[in-house]
């Protein structure tokens, strides 16, 4: 249950609120504005539920490059209306702030601080605008964070089965693996390996494997092709905020964008399995390094990426607030939004003035990563401190699970 005197039921309803007001004016801006709000996503989204329909392929559709589960999803896009399947993901954002307040009452997180992390995740632009525009990110979010939730209840089979959803719906999560294991082996005196962790990974790889054997058997190639091979040498030419994609561009894909991104991939891999090994006592606490570190390492990085982190920002709300560095992450932060804002100021020049601003729009992308870097940097010597004492991820917790 969530915490008692949250007051959890106001924030959903205002949540709920907010997400119905911006899906109202999304069908608005949509029939009456030159820029769309919703995703273009969206409609390969609803494209793929159309082909399925029909009785073909998700990946009939260019550019469809997710779990057929997804396309299946969106089916009631057709069947009962197109923003069906913008509502299942508002109701996923839900979902996940009830799923915060259940872990944060076992992180013993005092009142106020419960309120203001369910307030970032229920009212940030990263989650309110991106699932009313069409990204269903929280449904991933849901998933880890019931993982994390079936753990907490001393389940790692059920918890297993849930991450190897979540791998097979987006690869991301994968970088979690090593710090869930040793997370689990800590708690058993160990320093990897554990019974709890073995029955953990093999649920995680029976799920993993029979999703991914189910969509290969109705998809063949393609569906391995898509789902899983684009993703693991994904480049992109065009603007994001990770300043790859210049070279990229310049490189047409070949060359020296070849070269550096090897690196650029060599160095994200290294210091995420660093951060997950070092930081693996509290494992909300080195899933958010470790997702911050990939996404701002990424060859690629878009705004719904930023929900992945977000996500998890509430779980370690209370162990920031009892750092000795509260000023120093409050400025990083502060330069991280307004890195932010620069580069979308210049991409919306880009994207919609046409403006040939290139350059500006790289060099605002190493703005963003540096800013990252160093939010990155104050967040690592963070001590666990008393505010996550009792968490059944910290160090002070002594249940186990069997």
């Amino acid at each position: 249950m969530a915490p008692a005197g949250t007051g959890l039921v106001p924030l959903l309803l205002a949540g709920l609120a907010s997400r119905l007001a911006l899906l109202i004016w999304a069908g608005w801006q949509d029939t009456h504005m030159a820029v769309k709000y919703t995703d273009i996503d969206y409609f390969v989204i609803t494209d793929a539920a159309q082909a399925v329909l029909a009785g073909g392929s998700p990946y009939d559709r260019a550019t469809f490059r997710y779990s057929p589960l997804l396309a299946w999803m969106a089916l009631p896009n057709h069947l009962l209306h197109p923003s069906a399947a913008k509502v299942c993901f508002c109701a996923a954002d839900l979902g996940a702030a009830w799923l915060m307040a259940c872990l944060l009452e076992r992180r013993r997180a005092p009142v106020a601080w419960v309120k203001a992390g369910l307030a970032v995740w229920l009212f940030s632009p990263f989650t309110a605008v991106i699932s009313t525009r069409g990204s269903g990110e929280a449904l991933v979010t849901c998933m880890l964070l019931g993982m994390l939730c079936l753990l907490d209840a001393g389940r790692p089979l059920l918890a297993g089965l849930c991450y190897g959803l979540a791998v097979h719906w987006r690869l991301y999560p994968i970088i979690y693996a090593l710090p869930l294991l040793r997370n689990l082996a800590m708690r058993r005196g160990a320093r990897l390996l554990s019974i709890p962790g073995i029955v953990f990974g093999a649920a995680a790889a029976a799920a993993f494997l029979t999703l991914g054997g189910l969509g290969y058997h109705l998809y063949g190639h393609s569906f391995l092709q898509e789902t899983y091979l684009y993703h693991l040498g994904r480049v992109d030419p065009r603007h994001n905020f990770s300043p790859f994609f210049l070279p990229t561009y310049l490189a047409s894909g070949g060359g020296a964008g070849i070269s550096i991104g090897g690196v650029f991939g060599a160095a994200q891999a290294l210091l995420i399995t660093v951060l997950g090994w070092l930081h693996a006592a509290d494992l909300p606490y080195a899933m958010l390094l470790q997702t911050l570190a990939f996404v701002t390492f990424n060859k690629v990085s878009t705004a719904q990426y930023f929900v992945w982190y977000v996500s998890l920002l509430p779980l370690v709300l209370p162990r920031l607030a009892a750092a000795h560095n509260r000023g120093q992450l409050l400025w990083a932060a502060g330069m991280c939004s307004a890195a932010i804002a620069h580069w979308l100021a210049w991409a919306y020049a880009l994207e919609f003035l046409g403006w040939s601003v290139f350059l500006p729009v790289w060099v605002a992308g190493l703005g963003v990563l540096l800013a990252k870097s160093w939010l990155l940097a104050c967040l690592m010597p963070v001590p666990q401190g008393q505010a996550s004492d009792g968490f059944l991820y910290g160090k002070a917790c002594k249940k186990k699970i069997t």
